[in-house]
């Protein structure tokens, strides 16, 4: 994670980008949430557990994963632009 990457996270990244354009969304708009969306994917996995605790979310954990779900959706909801 040291700069440019042309790997599988840049074919993802940029899978995602080209879905959301599809759909409407500008250029700079797909790419803010894209990267947005992975960001937050990558600290889930790292922090969820923690960030989930810290919260006193751990009661629901079904239920909480799906609001994280829900969220991520928003982020990436096109047309609403």
């Amino acid at each position: 994670m040291d700069g440019v990457t042309n790997g599988a996270s840049s074919r993802l990244l940029d899978g995602l980008i080209d879905r959301l354009k599809a759909e409407r969304m500008n250029d700079l708009d797909a790419t803010a949430a894209s990267v947005t969306a992975v960001a937050l994917l990558l600290g889930w996995a790292t922090y969820g557990e923690w960030l989930s605790a810290a919260v006193h979310a751990t009661s629901d954990p079904a239920g909480f994963e799906s609001s994280i779900a829900t969220a991520l959706d928003t982020i990436l909801q096109t047309g609403s632009r």
